[in-house]
């Protein structure tokens, strides 16, 4: 074995170096490329999502190809021309704090199993998320699999999800607390409700009910119209459901979509407030239970996610501010306030400085300091997501928090 003037080996040199210049390279002829909405995306991303998500039926993913694609980005990674990596970015209109946004739900995200832990995804991450502060989106957010996954990228949970078991009789109900119309209403007023699937043309009078009620309860949600519900439905029967109304005397009193697993899932119940804590209970809860006891062959335990009064609360999607100005002039305080606040963000240079945020009870102005100004508050950019939507602020009252409302599967 030959050796150099100062006794080593060569040879071990030598074969490290041909290592790393095959690394390389690999690296230089591997032609890895970012694409928005490619020809061949919608068949490419099918393949890829159903070689990932083995537990989404094909009648979903026929729902899926043929709806929201018309409107979604398709964001992917090609290794020398094959689909690697995607995310469907799939827009949705919100309401923060009375005022309309646009946002951005993350679904799908995956890589091919061999192409994993070589940064494709987070490549797919930044780039979209520099797309959305660009279009003034406030807020992208998703439902994870695993929150680690999103931590890095300054994802937080900011909305939990509240579902429990339906109970099983009146009864049940009664002896949890609540009482019946029958106990304090002649019998000509009892099965007053009324349960049934909606039709198209009462989609927009469903809109305007849960908007209604949800601008009562929350600061931030999805918007309904009329074109959601149709999606809505249209996602609930690939799995054998329908949305459905509730009414008393023929007045609008509820809304929720369910679909059909190993248990029946109520997937948002949203009802006046007298259906949530009080009265009025026990005869919705016999109502739900006559619905589906009518239809053969459906199983008997029924899970609902309601907007709180039912159930255990389970963190369920965690946002990202895309545009924080965006985001930071739709909030709303009690009595007017000026904060300086510094805010570190790794990703969007637009969000990172020390800015002078003004607000009051009609809306916010967010604008950069002047460059001597000390900051009230700092934070990072996760650390302002949660401080926005699930802290207390105990030091400043005024100021209104961010409750949300994010039931959206796909």
């Amino acid at each position: 074995m030959d050796t150099d003037t100062c006794g080593r080996q060569v040879q071990s040199e030598w074969m490290e170096f041909a290592r790393n210049q095959k690394k390389s390279e690999r690296k230089t002829t591997m032609n890895v490329e970012i694409q928005r909405n490619h020809p061949s995306d919608a068949a490419d991303t099918r393949a890829l999502w159903e070689e990932i998500f083995t537990e989404d039926s094909a009648a979903f993913l026929d729902y899926y190809y043929s709806v929201k694609t018309k409107d979604n980005q398709l964001q992917t990674i090609r290794t020398d021309g094959v689909l690697t990596a995607m995310i469907h970015w799939n827009p949705y209109p919100i309401r923060i704090c009375g005022s309309e946004a646009d946002s951005c739900y993350l679904v799908a995200v995956a890589t091919k199993k061999e192409y994993r832990h070589r940064g494709q995804m987070a490549s797919l991450l930044k780039a979209g998320l520099r797309d959305c502060a660009k279009a003034q989106i406030p807020l992208v957010w998703l439902m994870p699999a695993d929150p680690a996954i999103y931590e890095p990228f300054d994802f937080r949970y900011i909305y939990e999800k509240c579902e429990g078991k339906w109970p099983q009789s009146e009864a049940s109900v009664q002896a949890s607390g609540g009482c019946s119309r029958q106990e304090v209403f002649p019998d000509s007023f009892r099965n007053s409700l009324k349960i049934r699937p909606l039709c198209p043309e009462e989609y927009a009078e469903a809109a305007a009910f849960l908007n209604r009620e949800l601008e009562r309860r929350y600061q931030v949600y999805t918007k309904r119209t009329p074109e959601y519900l149709a999606v809505t439905e249209a996602e609930t029967q690939t799995e054998d459901g329908h949305a459905a109304g509730i009414f008393s005397f023929g007045a609008l009193v509820g809304v929720f979509s369910y679909w059909v697993e190993d248990t029946i899932i109520l997937r948002e119940l949203v009802t006046t407030p007298e259906y949530e804590s009080g009265e009025d209970r026990a005869d919705l809860t016999a109502a739900v239970r006559s619905f589906f006891r009518a239809i053969p062959g459906l199983p008997e335990e029924i899970t609902a996610i309601t907007t709180g009064w039912l159930g255990e609360r389970k963190p369920i999607i965690m946002a990202r501010p895309a545009n924080l100005e965006a985001l930071m002039t739709r909030m709303k305080a009690k009595r007017p306030r000026t904060l300086c606040v510094r805010v570190d963000d790794p990703i969007l240079p637009e969000n990172d400085g020390c800015f002078l945020w003004q607000t009051g009870s009609a809306g916010s102005s967010w604008q950069s300091a002047p460059a001597d100004a000390v900051p009230d508050l700092s934070f990072t950019i996760a650390e302002l997501t949660q401080w926005l939507f699930r802290e207390q602020r105990e030091e400043f009252p005024e100021l209104c928090p961010l409750r949300s409302f994010f039931n959206e599967i796909v």
